[in-house]
């Protein structure tokens, strides 16, 4: 939910205020039942810049509010069939950066069975479920205390 980019998000909220102009949240999973990493990467105006600590504040808050609200299926069955959709329409000259993003989440997942491997590249079949307690767990790390902030201007 931080790299929502619609109307009532957290970008949306940055740009009302005059400190951001875009978000990008992405996550990278090191190793299968392991830890991973959550990148949160803002292009703050000039304004931003002068309030980073505000911005970064912002961040903060806005993941305590996530904590509060606890995991939401809704947003998960969204950003499926997001993937679905995007999945249905790789073209032929990105086929091989699709197949290797997909043999590495394979790599990563501990729960493969033989019917997923089996039919990876058939649509119907998700790999990811919907697992709230895991949700919570990580969104609970997710502190200032765990966080690197790095500032370029």
């Amino acid at each position: 939910m931080i790299g929502h980019e619609g109307k009532g998000s957290f970008l949306s909220m940055l740009i009302d205020l005059g400190l951001a102009t875009s978000l990008m949240a992405t996550d990278v999973t090191k190793c299968a039942g392991s830890y991973g990493e959550l990148t949160i990467s803002i292009t703050l105006t000039p304004k931003g810049v002068e309030k980073h600590c505000v911005v970064i504040k912002l961040v903060e808050d806005f993941i305590k509010v996530l904590i509060e609200k606890g995991p939401q299926f809704y947003f998960f069955e969204e950003l499926k069939l997001m993937s679905i959709a995007l999945f249905d329409t790789v073209p032929p000259s990105i086929a091989l950066s699709t197949a290797k993003s997909l043999s590495n989440t394979l790599a990563k997942s501990p729960e493969m069975t033989d019917e997923i491997v089996e039919n990876i590249l058939v649509k119907d079949i998700h790999f990811f479920k919907f697992d709230a307690e895991m949700i919570s767990e990580t969104l609970n790390q997710m502190t200032l205390d765990n966080a690197y902030t790095i500032l370029l201007s």
